[in-house]
């Protein structure tokens, strides 16, 4: 082995054998693809704990038994329900006072959904009732407004 100083860098060269300088020049490669794939893997790691976080900002409630799933995110109210009977579903909204700020039916099609903007609604606790053709009620609490 033979060390020369080139560029203020000490490098390693195998003198005689062509061998080790494949050995030495994979082992080189080798590193930079680790230190590559290691700065990727952070980048990818920052990227989903941000996102994360992002959508911890959401409150979810889901109901396995009525197949219901309400999202409130930034004062955006989804509502979806996955309707295997196919009944007609009728959603009625109570504001924290006690009146009805919606009163409509959302179909009875196998998948239902609507959205709600409460952003000038008033700051609370309203209920999300909904009533199955069939005559079931269930209903949630869903903080919304500002």
């Amino acid at each position: 082995m033979l060390l020369i100083i080139k560029n203020r860098f000490l490098l390693k060269q195998w003198r005689y054998t062509v061998g080790f300088r494949r050995i030495f020049v994979s082992q080189t490669f080798k590193t930079n693809v680790m230190k590559t794939l290691k700065n990727i893997l952070v980048g990818i790691a920052l990227i989903a704990t941000t996102l994360g976080l992002h959508a911890n900002d959401a409150r979810i409630i889901v109901s396995e038994e009525n197949n219901v799933t309400i999202t409130e995110e930034n004062d955006l109210v989804e509502v979806s329900v996955l309707n295997t009977q196919q009944e007609m579903f009728q959603l009625l909204i109570i504001s924290p006072e006690g009146k009805i700020v919606f009163d409509g039916f959302l179909g009875n099609e196998a998948s239902l959904g609507k959205q709600f903007d409460f952003n000038s609604a008033a700051a609370g606790t309203y209920k999300f009732k909904f009533v199955t053709g069939s005559g079931a009620t269930f209903s949630y609490d869903v903080t919304a407004g500002n």
